[in-house]
């Protein structure tokens, strides 16, 4: 949900958004990488993280555990058969 630039600095919409959160609050920022999902709820149950950044959607099993911020986009899920 963010990605590495060329100079190996951190960009993308994810990213941009908690450094703008972090900014607003007054807090400071230290990104943990995590590789999946499942790492990133993981995460958040352990205590090792506060906020994920992570593209989300919220389920109602994870509404059980977290709470999301409002939605600010749409996942439409959609499969494609390719043919020669």
């Amino acid at each position: 949900t963010f990605y590495y630039a060329a100079d190996n600095s951190m960009v993308g919409f994810e990213y941009d958004l908690v450094q703008a959160f972090a900014k607003d609050k007054n807090y400071k920022v230290k990104l943990i990488v995590k590789n999946s999902i499942d790492e990133v709820i993981s995460s958040l149950k352990n205590e090792e993280a506060d906020i994920a950044a992570a593209g989300l959607s919220m389920t109602d099993k994870r509404a059980k555990d977290f709470i999301f911020s409002p939605s600010y986009y749409e996942v439409v899920r959609r499969t494609a058969k390719l043919g020669r």
